[in-house]
């Protein structure tokens, strides 16, 4: 179960309800936006040449799609399919398998928080709450200015740097805190006033490498000759839901001690009869018949077993 998300404190602009085929839908795009220049009609070819057939563009000529318009409304689609000469069915499959394709508008800069189980242990949630926060927006929708979506991401290979989030399909911010996402927060902001290409994240944001302590002796901890700066590996924290008992399991009665503080053991009941069997109901041999599996009543599965205390107690 999740941590409880705080509601927006500013006015919200929720995506669109995303559409399914056959319906007839408002268009985002005229007729005369949906035009390739030169130097991407030249990239397509690029991307055609590459594959022994035309559908085997697809996926790259959506990703330029996407970075012209912003997003994947059908329309866009429709040009992806008529440019390589491909049904709209193939492009419209590929465009909705695939999370990094947009459905639906978003703002200019996608935060997607990754949640799943090594971030979410180590501030996952803490770190999407503090952002939705702090933008006065909750998970899946845009801030009223256009300039930012916060999305709840499953896992995105970084587990080393938990918690972490990656910006509009391109770098990762590792080891976040309440500080870096302000800083993050402030650093898009100005570089939109710098003029910088819509929507992309790395014409702002250095890509950054995580040194690996096992590396420091040979390569200074960085596997990679490309980065533009270089991140030093921490200790993941801990979730503040975690430090506060939220996620812990209650102690099982069976294991409680007995009142006259004994440590209890384990016996394993006397053998109900049958052959011995293994854990699937087979007969044992070897290994499963020197661990005691057997057979009960029902003829197979292991004994049941039960608590005894030292001193006797039941």
């Amino acid at each position: 179960m999740t941590p409880a998300t705080p509601s927006a404190s500013a006015s919200t602009v929720s995506p669109k309800p995303q559409y399914v085929p056959g319906e007839t839908i408002e268009r985002t795009f005229s007729d005369e936006e949906l035009v390739w220049s030169d130097d991407e009609e030249a990239q397509i070819e690029t991307f055609r040449a590459q594959y022994p057939t035309p559908d085997g563009a697809v996926m790259k000529t959506l990703w330029l799609a996407q970075r012209k318009f912003g997003w994947l409304p059908p329309e866009v689609m429709r040009l992806v399919a008529s440019t390589l000469g491909i049904p709209y069915a193939k492009v419209y499959g590929v465009a909705t398998f695939y999370t990094m394709y947009f459905k639906e508008e978003r703002g200019r800069f996608v935060f997607d928080v990754c949640t799943c189980f090594s971030c979410q242990v180590c501030g996952g949630y803490d770190m999407l709450h503090y952002l939705e926060e702090k933008l006065g927006v909750t998970k899946g929708a845009t801030t009223e200015d256009g300039l930012f979506t916060v999305q709840e991401a499953e896992c995105l290979g970084a587990c080393g740097s938990a918690p972490m989030l990656q910006v509009t399909n391109g770098p990762y911010v590792h080891n976040l805190t309440r500080e870096k996402i302000d800083d993050l927060v402030e650093t898009l902001r100005a570089g939109v006033g710098a003029d910088v290409p819509t929507g992309d994240p790395g014409a702002i944001l250095p890509f950054e490498s995580v040194r690996l302590p096992q590396d420091e002796d040979e390569m200074g901890g960085n596997r990679r000759s490309d980065a533009d700066a270089v991140e030093t590996y921490q200790t993941p924290p801990v979730s503040d839901h975690v430090h506060k008992g939220a996620h812990r399991s209650p102690r099982r009665p069976s294991d409680s001690r007995c009142p006259a503080g004994c440590a209890p053991a384990r016996r394993a009941r006397p053998r109900l009869g049958g052959a011995r069997q293994n854990r699937r109901g087979h007969p044992a041999s070897g290994a499963d018949a020197s661990r005691g599996w057997h057979g009960g009543p029902a003829g197979g599965g292991p004994a049941r077993r039960h608590l005894v205390h030292t001193c006797g107690t039941p």
